[in-house]
């Protein structure tokens, strides 16, 4: 990242956007699909998070700014994509971190995690689709960009999943139990 900012300048924003969904039974058997997971979600986006932090804390920028993709599925366990949920749960709470710090300079650092819900991208291609809850990924890039003005340190997109995601929160876990979610 720091050689990234040299060539460009120096930075004001850095945008963290991948996964994988990956194959949550292929995950159960083999500990490598686990950690390939894992790596992907978790383990590599905050070491880029980091890396951002350390830069965007020398930034000239007066609201330098750390983005990050997260999901819903990381607000609460099911056993259909428990690693990917993991990841983006741990992914989240270091975001929420790095915001928590502001930064080791000083420095206002805003770090957000963007919290979608279904979004009809390549991730999601074997899913089926379809319904008041799914969303496209115009839709989430706005919200990346309002991310960008302003807020944080969670945004969930489209705003509706905030409240969707308290109710599941607040399930009591025999409830959850009962529910194919």
């Amino acid at each position: 990242v720091c050689d990234i900012s040299q060539r460009l300048g120096g930075l004001d924003a850095v945008l963290i956007f991948y996964g994988v969904l990956g194959d949550e039974a292929a995950a159960a058997r083999d500990i490598v699909e686990l950690r390939r997971q894992l790596r992907v979600n978790f383990d590599s986006p905050i070491e880029w998070a980091a890396a951002a932090a350390a830069v965007l804390e020398g930034s000239p920028h007066p609201d330098p700014v750390i983005v990050a993709i997260g999901s819903v599925a990381g607000d609460r366990g099911r056993a259909s994509n428990k690693t990917y949920g993991a990841a983006k749960a741990g992914l989240a709470v270091y975001m929420q971190g790095l915001a928590h710090k502001g930064g080791d300079a000083g420095k206002r650092l805003r770090a957000v995690t963007i919290k979608p819900g279904f979004t009809d991208t390549p991730m999601t291609d074997g899913l089926p689709k379809g319904g008041p809850l799914w969303s496209s990924a115009d839709r989430v890039a706005q919200d990346v960009v309002a991310a960008l003005s302003g807020g944080g340190p969670i945004r969930y997109s489209p705003w509706f999943w905030r409240w969707v995601m308290l109710i599941i929160r607040l399930l009591p876990q025999p409830i959850m139990d009962k529910l194919k979610l």
